[in-house]
């Protein structure tokens, strides 16, 4: 092959590789934690999933956590998965989620779209991405409700109690489109999802009693200071949007803020008439923390195919419109983020402006 034919073919592949790039950004994926179906854990009354990931930790000595129950398990995973082919000759033709080295296949693949649905399965037992390790996270959560409660440590002890830590291990959510005259697209979604460590309860009178701490006089004990929370809500697109194609996505993010630790809250993104499933999230200390996201779809509208279509494009009705804000309830009330405004119109392109000539 001579020189000329080589760089030729070089700069051929160049081109294709980066469609292939522009490509992959026409496929829309989506991927949440969840959802989990909870259950009782100890006398406590806390809670623990039972399709998720839960790390049991006991104490031999009935003083203190030192041990985990279950490191010859494995452990559970599920996630809420969905997609969308950019092109409708294409379709899903495989798909999979990796969890801790164990890949799972995902089902309701072969179409254009893959309907959000829910997967689970097993990965082996892991020790979780965390800043403690499960016996020290029990004792250091021991240690914090005796230090802001009035509860003693012995009755902790006796009842077991729940810790959740979030963003504990990474789920990759991956599928491939291809089909048609086009080249196939591929795309990879990863999110963190959360562990729940059950530390389990003692048998009654099996802790010593003389080394309790003395609890501080009531006279004497700090009243909690009221509980304040606020929100923030961000997205990739606001205002107008003008699409050549739909579905049209906006991904919203945003954080929440608690004026004390150790604070549980329920939040949900909610639209003009859409809304993101509610989630639950306890707060360990202090300040801001980021939520799970969303991705919303925007999709056009059917038309009255005897009205007159607009002369100036995105002059006629939005196909979708309204505001969206993060909703946040907490035990003494509710806050909402400030309100991210929407209007969109499908098969359009943003209207021109026009020149003043100058005499």
């Amino acid at each position: 092959m001579s020189i000329h034919s080589r760089s030729v073919c070089a700069a051929l592949a160049a081109i294709i590789l980066i469609a292939g790039s522009v490509q992959a950004a026409d496929m829309v994926m989506n991927h949440e934690p969840g959802p989990y179906k909870m259950t009782k854990f100890g006398r406590s009354g806390e809670t623990i999933p039972l399709n998720g990931p839960v790390i049991h930790v006991f104490s031999k000595d009935g003083k203190q956590y030192d041990a985990i129950a279950n490191d010859n398990q494995n452990l559970k995973h599920v996630s809420q998965v969905g997609g969308i082919c950019g092109r409708r000759s294409q379709s899903i033709g495989s798909a999979s989620l990796e969890v801790g080295g164990v890949t799972h296949t995902v089902g309701g693949t072969g179409g254009n779209v893959m309907q959000r649905h829910t997967e689970s399965f097993a990965f082996p037992f892991a020790v979780p991405d965390m800043a403690r390790k499960p016996a020290a996270a029990c004792n250091f959560e021991l240690d914090k409700r005796v230090a802001q409660g009035n509860k003693t440590r012995e009755y902790w002890l006796e009842r077991g109690f729940v810790v959740r830590y979030e963003n504990a291990y990474e789920a990759t959510f991956t599928a491939s489109c291809a089909g048609g005259v086009s080249r196939g697209d591929f795309g990879v979604e990863k999110i963190r999802t959360p562990v729940w460590i059950a530390c389990a309860a003692t048998e009654p009178g099996s802790q010593p009693k003389a080394n309790t701490p003395a609890r501080q006089p009531k006279s004497r004990a700090r009243p909690p200071l009221p509980l304040k929370v606020s929100a923030k809500l961000e997205a990739t697109q606001r205002g107008t949007i003008h699409a050549s194609e739909c579905p049209v996505t906006v991904r919203y993010t945003g954080s929440i803020w608690v004026s004390r630790p150790d604070t549980t809250v329920r939040y949900q993104i909610v639209g003009a008439d859409w809304q993101s499933p509610e989630r639950q999230l306890t707060i360990d200390k202090t300040g801001s923390i980021e939520i799970t996201g969303w991705t919303q779809y925007f999709r056009e509208q059917p038309r009255d195919p005897n009205a007159l279509a607009a002369s100036t494009p995105g002059a006629g009705e939005p196909d979708a419109k309204g505001s969206a804000r993060l909703e946040v309830r907490y035990e003494g009330g509710t806050v909402r983020s400030e309100a991210i405004p929407y209007k969109v119109f499908c098969n359009s392109a943003p209207p021109k402006r026009s020149r003043l000539r100058k005499e």
